[in-house]
C-alpha cells in the first residue's frame, strides 16, 4: 500500500534533486497551520520524518514546540483572521529552529 505522504515525498525527491544540481542543500522545517493543532485528524509526522531521513534530507519537526502551547497561546503567534506568523509567531519558529539551522549551516562546509 502507497505511503499517504507519497505525493509530497515525490515533489520532495523531485525538489532535492534540483537542489543539490544547484550546489546546495535542502533542509526542511515542518510545523502546521495553527488550526491542525485542535481540529484535524492526525497527519502521517512520524512516516514523513522517517521518509526525510531515509532521503537524507536534514529536518526539524517544529510541531512539539507548537504542541506544548494551549489554543489561546498558538493562536498569539499569528495575525487575527490570517494563519501567517505575525512577529511573535516569527520569534517563537526562530527561537525553536536557530540552532538546528546553525548545525546546518556550519555543517555544509560552505561557510567561510
Amino acid at each position: 500500500a502507497a505511503l499517504p505522504i507519497y505525493l509530497t515525498g515525490r515533489l520532495i525527491q523531485k525538489l532535492n534533486h534540483e537542489v543539490r544540481l544547484a550546489g546546495s542543500q535542502l533542509v526542511i522545517l515542518h510545523f502546521m497551520d495553527v488550526d491542525q493543532y485542535y481540529d484535524y485528524p492526525q497527519l502521517p509526522l512520524k512516516q514523513f520524518d522517517a521518509f526525510l531521513k531515509k532521503e537524507g534530507i536534514p529536518a526539524l519537526n517544529l510541531n512539539p514546540a507548537f504542541q506544548r502551547l494551549d489554543r489561546a497561546a498558538l493562536y498569539k503567534n499569528v495575525f487575527d483572521d490570517d494563519s501567517h506568523f505575525n512577529s511573535t509567531g516569527h520569534h517563537f519558529l526562530a527561537e525553536h529552529s536557530i540552532d538546528f539551522l546553525i548545525r546546518q549551516i556550519l555543517g555544509s562546509g560552505r561557510v567561510t
